[in-house]
């Protein structure tokens, strides 16, 4: 059997308006005046990272340690209520995972978010998978990718690209634009605009036969 490995939030599901509302209402609720608008802006420097790094990105200083947990416990409540209504597959992810099982590749999510959130989640936007992986950050990630000697690992940040690199394994970024990935020091293997244009190239002759002889070339790859 051949793994692909997957992340989820930024990969397969667009989870920015969930962390958003409810960062806002976990502030909100507390006492902070943090308008919505600007965690929208501040929104793209802290996708990937853990929620109690995110909330302390917000708050001042001498509110770190008194309030950091309380604001925390809020956007855990929050998400649960109203995050998980608006996360979104982007456009082509259901059928992306549906062709890869199709072709009896076994799909496994690798994610930092929570069991629990992670299986509402994928219940919610109708992905099927064959493990779910939750609570993992960075190398932790690069372990379980490891285990299950997956073919790729699929992501949306510079730090997804370390860790497939790490887990010997092919780097596919989804949901990024080139712009961006002409700035990272480390580039994965493939890169596509959103799940549906990965989904198209897979479907174009030969190139699920390519991707799965990747791997026998990976030790030739320079990634100084």
């Amino acid at each position: 059997m051949t793994w692909i490995a997957f992340d989820f939030d930024m990969t397969l599901a667009d989870s920015a308006e969930a962390v958003i509302e409810s960062l806002y209402l976990a502030f909100k609720g507390n006492g902070l005046i943090i308008e919505r608008e600007e965690i929208e802006n501040q929104f793209w420097k802290i996708k990937g990272r853990k929620v109690e790094d995110q909330i302390k990105h917000f708050l001042p200083k001498r509110d770190l340690i008194s309030l950091s947990p309380i604001v925390h416990n809020a956007f855990m409540e929050h998400y649960s209520m109203v995050g998980l209504e608006k996360t979104k597959p982007f456009d082509g992810t259901v059928d992306l995972i549906c062709f890869l099982r199709q072709y009896d590749f076994k799909i496994v999510i690798v994610s930092a978010k929570s069991i629990v959130n992670l299986d509402k989640s994928l219940r919610i936007l109708h992905i099927e998978t064959d493990k779910v992986l939750g609570n993992l950050y960075g190398f932790e990630k690069t372990q379980k990718i490891k285990e299950h000697s997956a073919l790729a690992y699929v992501g949306d940040l510079e730090v997804d690209v370390e860790i497939a690199q790490a887990a010997d394994c092919l780097s596919i970024i989804l949901n990024t634009q080139s712009e961006e990935i002409a700035n990272w020091q480390k580039k994965p293997n493939y890169q596509f605009t959103t799940p549906r244009k990965f989904l198209s190239w897979l479907q174009q002759e030969n190139n699920l036969k390519k991707l799965n002889s990747e791997p026998d070339n990976l030790r030739h790859l320079d990634r100084s």
